[in-house]
């Protein structure tokens, strides 16, 4: 975990360092979000300029950010595209999955160009190519477009049935991802949407059966609890799990809760277009032909930063999915608060079983 948090002022002032272009939308009550051309990221940040999202501790300092971009590192934390299958376009060998593991400089940091669309938020666009492995064979080519706006709270009309949450701030941003196949269309892939969590809280994902679990790297074990209406998932950036979860058990909604401090918390929604109808392609290493899983949840032993993910996927493209291409909508939904008024807002969008989950994990008691 980082030793401070890393304010807005601090990333702009280390984006201006090395001329990296950025733009700065302003969300709801007084939050904003950094767009970076490298990497194509969005760092949202509260209205006291702290990340609501991990970001990398190099960002704090002038001499570690140099060595950062020196190095030609990806890892800047905060919310980013990838293209997946990752069985397919960053694995060479599946039998070896670590021993040639290798992320193509072309989808991370990539060539995203920037654009401001005014009152309309921001434009980020890239064309790439990617040498399939594993599914397919030969080198798969795509184009990217991405914009991002503010949205407004969706509890807003529904505030004051809810309690008292006066003290509640809210910080929303979506996300279109276009994927565009330029070829050859034999190849699958699918749009992938992660988010960087700093760790010491909880994942919940409602789910509408028993959720059926994937293990993709080391098992998850105690660190999730499954529920028969609800999973849960401890965040310690310590201890390296992925898990994935079938499309068909969930209606595409989760969330991230930690304390802020003694008195306040915050939950981050993510919201998606979850279609059981549609081909999610990842697969574990070991398991040919075990796909379906429309979120991953991944927990980091260290190694990498110390965080947690919350990963979505898009409509597949290619191979057997009949497209040739696909638009997917991603919605983050960020609150921040007294720990009880959170736990309100939980069971507002979650569910009254995950409220439950966030209130317990919290250290309080939703007041529903």
């Amino acid at each position: 975990m980082n030793a401070a948090p890393i304010g807005r002022d601090e990333v702009l002032a280390r984006f201006g360092e090395h001329d990296l272009r950025a733009l700065t939308l302003e969300l709801a009550h007084g939050g904003t979000l950094v767009v970076s051309e490298r990497g194509g990221r969005l760092l949202p940040f509260f209205a006291d300029q702290r990340s609501a999202l991990w970001l990398s501790p190099a960002l704090a300092d002038a001499e570690r950010f140099a060595a950062f971009l020196d190095r030609d590192d990806w890892n800047l934390g905060g919310e980013r595209i990838w293209i997946a299958p990752e069985i397919q376009f960053t694995v060479r060998d599946r039998r070896d999955f670590w021993g040639s593991y290798a992320l193509p400089k072309a989808m991370d940091p990539g060539t995203w160009t920037l654009e401001s669309l005014g009152e309309r938020g921001c434009a980020l666009r890239q064309e790439l190519e990617l040498r399939a492995h594993n599914l397919a064979t030969g080198v798969k080519r795509l184009a990217v477009e991405r914009r991002v706006r503010a949205v407004p709270d969706p509890l807003e009309r529904a505030r004051s049935d809810l309690g008292d949450l006066s003290e509640v701030a809210f910080h929303g941003f979506e996300h279109d991802v276009v994927l565009r196949d330029l070829g050859p269309t034999e190849i699958g892939a699918q749009a992938w949407n992660l988010i960087q969590l700093e760790p010491g809280g909880v994942v919940v994902l409602p789910t509408v059966a028993p959720a059926q679990q994937r293990d993709y790297f080391e098992p998850v074990g105690e660190r999730q609890r499954l529920g028969p209406d609800c999973v849960e998932l401890s965040i310690t950036g310590e201890h390296r799990y992925k898990v994935g979860y079938r499309a068909r058990h969930h209606l595409g909604r989760l969330a991230y809760a930690r304390r802020l401090d003694s008195r306040a918390a915050c939950l981050i929604v993510r919201s998606f277009f979850n279609n059981p109808s549609s081909r999610y392609l990842e697969e574990p290493a070991d398991r040919p032909g075990e796909h379906g899983d429309s979120v991953h949840v991944y927990n980091d032993d260290g190694n990498a930063g110390g965080f947690g993910e919350i990963e979505c996927y898009g409509q597949a493209l290619g191979g057997r999915s009949g497209r040739t291409s696909s638009a997917d909508t991603t919605v983050l939904w960020i609150y921040a608060g007294p720990v009880g008024a959170i736990a309100d807002v939980a069971r507002a969008l979650l569910g009254e079983v995950a409220a439950r989950r966030v209130a317990t994990r919290l250290g309080a008691s939703s007041r529903g």
